[in-house]
C-alpha cells in the first residue's frame, strides 16, 4: 500500500474513468513539462 494512502479507512466509491485519466495527466504535467514531454490524454 502506497505510504500516503496508508491510515485512511477503504470505502469504495464509484467514479468515472474520464475523471480518473484526467486526475492522473494533471498530476503528471508538471513533471512532463519539466522533462520536456509532450503529455497527452485522448478519451
Amino acid at each position: 500500500m502506497r505510504k500516503d494512502m496508508q491510515g485512511l479507512t477503504k470505502k469504495r466509491q464509484i467514479c468515472c474513468l474520464d475523471d480518473l485519466i484526467n486526475d492522473v495527466v494533471e498530476e503528471l504535467a508538471a513533471l512532463a513539462l519539466s522533462a520536456n514531454v509532450m503529455l497527452t490524454a485522448q478519451i
